[in-house]
């Protein structure tokens, strides 16, 4: 253990330090500047887009779409049939698999990461689904 007394700073060193410390503070503060300008053009609260009950129309699918992109959407699967979530714009029909495509079993409820600005809920006319919408994704139900 080193019981060496901590050197003088001279003038221009304790200068340039404090002129380096009020530097980083400057820049977190332009971050958060720039964080909360975004939030507020794009109207985002609490990382949330879109909280929604729906019901599926005669074309079965529901879309969105969303200034900036979705991180996870939570879709509560009341119904008895299958609802697929796909991170696209919406299709003649469902997909059944590939990447950004996710089934939600029959009364269930999961949570979906996506990053994505679209997407697409596909179910069976006149079932109902609720969802919300997140900035934020690596959420688990």
């Amino acid at each position: 253990m080193s019981h060496d007394k901590p050197e003088k700073m001279s003038g221009k060193d304790a200068e340039r330090n404090l002129t380096a410390l009020m530097l980083a503070e400057l820049r977190e503060q332009s971050a958060l500047l720039t964080e909360f300008t975004a939030r507020l053009g794009s109207q985002i609260v609490n990382n949330v887009l879109e909280v929604a009950t729906r019901t599926f129309g005669d074309d079965a699918y529901i879309g969105m779409e969303f200034a900036v992109a979705a991180g996870a959407i939570e879709v509560s699967n009341d119904s008895e049939h299958d609802i697929t979530v796909s991170s696209a714009s919406p299709q003649s029909s469902a997909p059944t698999n590939g990447i950004g495509v996710y089934i939600v079993p029959a009364a269930s409820r999961r949570v979906v990461n996506v990053a994505s600005r679209t997407i697409t809920l596909y179910g069976t006319a006149a079932d109902k689904v609720s969802y919300q919408v997140l900035t934020r994704g690596g959420l688990t139900s």
